[in-house]
């Protein structure tokens, strides 16, 4: 029973140990990308780093940043690049097609009118109150 009971917490240690020295960014990372394992050229910017297995590692097991440096796990993968998309120039306005000139319309003959003249107003007249009556001002 003893050796039973030994062997149960040897096994326990064991994944324990390796789950921790295998580190959070590894495990729940996902898959390690070439992005993530290659080191920038000089001149291209820095990797970002997954701030949450990063705050993981240190927390629960701090020798685990060393694995996930070393796989390149604690890395965000590559950001997603949007294909360009195509870009219409600046087109000027076609030109105006060539058609027959149009003539000016010419007035048609009608019966000559004669001007009306002004008529005369006449001066406003004082209101009138609803009972027949003007109002003076």
């Amino acid at each position: 029973m003893k050796t039973f009971k030994k062997l149960i917490y040897s096994i326990a240690t064991a994944t324990v140990l390796a789950g921790s020295l295998s580190s959070c960014a590894t495990l729940f990372g996902g898959r390690v990308t070439a992005y993530q394992k290659t080191p920038p050229a000089p001149g291209q910017p820095s990797r970002e780093i997954r701030v949450g297995a990063l705050v993981a590692d240190v927390l629960l097991f701090w020798p685990s940043l060393a694995v996930d440096f070393a796989t390149g796990a604690i890395y965000k993968p590559a950001p997603r690049v949007l294909a360009p998309t195509a870009t219409v120039p600046y087109a000027a306005p076609a030109a105006p097609t060539a058609t027959a000139p149009v003539a000016p319309v010419a007035p048609t003959a009608s019966a000559p009118v004669a001007p009306v003249a002004p008529t005369a107003t006449a001066a406003p007249s004082a209101p009138v109150a609803p009972g027949g009556k003007a109002k003076r001002h």
